[in-house]
Formats: structure tokens, sequence, C-alpha cells
């Protein structure tokens, strides 16, 4: 009971307490206050300083500084002179490789390079064949493994060597983990690869350089240094035509000289242009099956020629005749090739084709057959694209013989040509004439017909007069495969 004056009040204990705290707290503040307004040289919570302990505070804060500015100099300066010396070092060693021009001293300093300079742990330096669709290890890094033992890799399997060497871009674990397209590289493949860095001349892919582990994990920095090493090693092995090698030669340890390699890649420019990469790879490994001088072959005799050709350059301007000319001779020519065949020439509209030679072919006669018969079908191809862009459609007519013919060198001693003569070729040329005759695709000489007499349907012509023999001979005109005909000719 609280009495004040003629009022009485009756409060909880507890209730009272809280009331007293409460005053005491409202007191407290007030004296805060008065202190704080009295004195506005001090802070509540600091602590208060005269000027002159803030001039002394000032000036060993600004030594304290001085001497933190003078080590973090001292670790930088460190640091940059440790960067060039170590690029210095790169620099020499890059010398040592842009120096040579053989095969095993450019891989063995590139690998030294990469392990000693770099901080590459393990790898593998991987170089690309222009005979296959492989990439094949040539050297590793860091590891000694028997080069022979490894195994090549396919230029379209799902990793990082496979993305590098079909792109021609650096990849690494970073780079692939932000990237939803390139996540799904990472740790596949038949080697193992944290990083991938392309070899190359230009925009052309020679090969790949493969991290399996680092020494220490890399910085971005020294992944950049490692691309730009990478783009020297790609002009040197360029400049000795390394690349030029075959398969057998890249992963060999007897010594190539650069004069082996001038003599292969001449060849090779030789070549490339007329057959498959297939039939230049057994050309390279084995250079003595090219006799200059001539000599007898067995071999199957392939014309090709565009029907209608004359009458569409007298319609058409000279562009519109190229550009659909190229488009026939591009896509007949890959099918020649496909089929290890070999463009012996181009006669204007005219492509004639040979199997079985330079290379010998025990399939020869298979191969042209399977040819004519791909090709039929892949004019009909361009014909419904013509027609749909409104481009002219032209057909085709094919003949083929099989035989004895002289190849050789042949010309003059200003131009000469590798290239097949003699009867078989004049019947192979007389056999694509009578497709105009007999309104077909296809014939070719009883000779050869006997070879691949299995594989198609046909229709025999007997007594049939031929240019340039005296005797008649029998013809067989290809009407398909044994199941399905191949499509009728029109407009001829």
């Amino acid at each position: 009971m609280i009495d004040l004056g003629n009022i009485q009040l009756t409060l909880p204990l507890n209730i009272l307490w809280i009331c007293l705290l409460l005053l005491g707290i409202a007191a407290c503040l007030v004296v805060i206050f008065m202190l704080l307004k009295r004195d506005k040289d001090r802070s509540f919570g600091l602590i208060s300083l005269s000027e002159n302990e803030k001039s002394i505070l000032k000036t060993n804060y600004a030594h304290f500084l001085d001497k933190e500015v003078d080590r973090k100099n001292r670790d930088l300066e460190f640091q940059f002179k440790e960067r060039i010396i170590k690029i210095s070092s790169l620099n020499l060693k890059l010398k040592n490789i842009t120096s040579s021009l053989n095969k095993d001293d450019i891989l063995r300093s590139l690998s030294d390079l990469l392990h000693n300079s770099l901080g590459v742990g393990k790898g593998y330096i991987f170089l690309l064949s222009e005979y296959s669709d492989e990439i094949i290890p040539v050297s590793t890094i860091g590891e000694k493994e028997n080069i022979l033992s490894l195994e090549s890799v396919k230029l379209d399997e799902a990793s990082f060597i496979g993305y590098c060497s079909t792109f021609g871009y650096p990849i690494n674990y970073k780079i692939a983990i932000k990237d939803p397209q390139l996540k799904n590289l990472v740790g596949r493949g038949r080697y193992p690869c944290i990083m991938a860095v392309p070899l190359k001349y230009k925009e052309k892919v020679l090969g790949v350089i493969c991290v399996s582990e680092t020494i220490m994990e890399l910085t971005d920095d020294e992944f950049s240094i490692l691309v730009s090493v990478a783009q020297v090693a790609g002009m040197v092995i360029n400049n000795a035509s390394i690349y030029a090698l075959t398969k057998e030669e890249l992963r060999s340890t007897k010594k190539i000289t650069q004069k082996e390699i001038e003599s292969k890649l001449k060849l090779k420019q030789i070549f490339e242009r007329y057959t498959s990469p297939q039939i230049v790879d057994k050309i390279l490994k084995n250079p003595s099956i090219i006799e200059m001088g001539g000599s007898k072959r067995k071999s199957t005799v392939m014309f090709i020629d565009i029907r209608g050709f004359t009458s569409f350059c007298e319609s058409f301007n000279p562009e519109m005749v190229v550009k659909v000319l190229n488009i026939y001779l591009e896509r007949l020519t890959d099918i020649i090739f496909s089929n290890n065949g070999t463009v012996d020439k181009f006669i204007g509209d005219e492509i004639m084709a040979c199997w079985g030679v330079p290379v010998f072919d025990k399939e020869h006669s298979s191969n042209a057959i399977k040819t004519a018969i791909e090709i039929i079908y892949e004019v009909e191809k361009i014909k419904t694209e013509h027609r749909e862009k409104g481009l002219p459609e032209l057909d085709v007519g094919v003949g083929i013989n099989c035989g004895e013919a002289i190849f050789g060198n042949i010309g003059s001693s200003k131009r000469m040509d590798m290239t097949l003569v003699g009867d078989t070729v004049n019947i192979a040329a007389r056999m694509e004439s009578l497709t105009r005759q007999f309104k077909c695709h296809i014939i070719v000489s009883e000779t050869f017909y006997k070879k691949i007499f299995s594989q198609v349907q046909a229709k025999k012509h007997t007594n049939i007069p031929v240019k340039g023999k005296k005797e008649t001979m029998t013809i067989y005109e290809i009407l398909g495969e044994k199941e399905r005909e191949l499509p009728k000719l029109k407009g001829v």
C-alpha cells in the first residue's frame, strides 16, 4: 500500500522495482547528455588526444606506411626479377627449338621446356597426320613412356584433346566448367587432360599439347605463356614440315633428315591434288612405288562426262558456268577419293579417274563400280538442289574399262604429268561415249564386267562397233546394284 496524499495505491512488488529501474536509466541518460554538451572535445567511447599526441601518431603511422611500401616493393621487385629470369630461360629454350629442323630435337626441346620451365608434371605432345582422321602421340612430358604403346585419338573424340584439335582453341578446366557446352568434356577421353593447347600455324592446327598434371597449379598468366609457347612451336613444326610425315614416321625413333622431309613434301604436293589421303600416305611410306620412268600396271580406268554442258555454256554467263562446273567436279572428286581412286586429270567438263595406280589396289575394279553408282546418286542430289535454287540440272555418263596400262611421268621437258596411257584408257573413253548412244548412265567393257558381275544388274549389248577398234565389242549397260536400279537418264 502506497499513500500519495489522500490516494492509496496497491502495486505488486515486481512492478515497483521496474519503475525504479526505468527512473535510474533516465537519470543516467540525462547525466551523459550534460557531460557531452559540456565538453565537445571529448567523444563518448573514444580516446581523446591532444594536438601534440595527434602529430606524433601521424608521424609514426607515416613511418610504418613507408616501411610497408618498401617491403611490398622489394617483394614485387623479387617477383619481377624471378619472372624476367623465367622468361629469359624460356627464350633461350625457345631458341633451341626454333634453331632446329629435326623432328626429334624439336620434340625433345619442347618437352623439356614444358616440364622444367612451365611446370607441366605430366603430359603428351600430339601431332596430326594429314593422311588420317587421328591425332598421334609423338612425345611424352615428364614421365617417359613407350610412344609405340600409346594409342592415337580420333579427331571427333569428346574430350579436351578432340575439341582442341578440331576447333583450334585452348581449353582448361576453369574455362570448361563455366561453359555449359564444354562442361561435358571435363574428365572425358582416352588420356587424362586438365588443359589442352593447340600447336598452330596461322589457322591450321598441326598438333596439341595435352597437360595431364602440373607440378603446381598454373596461374592464368602462366597458362597464357603456355599458349604463346605453343604458337611458336607450331610455327617451327610447320617450317620443319613435320606434318608431311606419316603416322609411322612421326612415332619412329629413326633420324629423318630435312632433305628426306623436303622430298616427301614434294611428293605430297604432287599427289594430294589427285588422290585420296590414304594413297598419299602409302606413297610417302614407300616412294619407290612411283617409277618415274614408267611401267605397266593393272588398273581400272573411268571417264565421267557432264551431259549437256556445251548448250549450258551457250545459255549462261561465264560466272554461272564456272560455279556449276565446280560444284559437279568437287563433289564427284570427293566420291572418287573416298573409294581410293585417283583423279588422273580434268579435261574440260570431263574427269579421267583410275584405280590401282599409283598404288596397287587388289579391289580396283570393285572400288570403281562402287564409285560409278555413288556418282549417279550424288548427281541426282545435285539436280534436286539446283532445281530448288533455279540452277541448271546436268546429268552425267560414265564409261569404265580395266586391264594393263602404262603409268609414268609423261610430257615435255617443260611440263610433265604422272598419267596412264594405252589401249585400256582408250576403250574406257569409248565406253563413256557409248552412254549417249544407249541413253544410259553407265557402260562398261566385257573385261571389266567379268570382274564385278556379282555386284550389279546389267544389260548385255553384243556386236557393238567401237571407234578405233577393227572388231566389234560386247559391252554392258549397268542398270543398278543387285538390290536397286539406277534412276533413268533424262534429256539425252
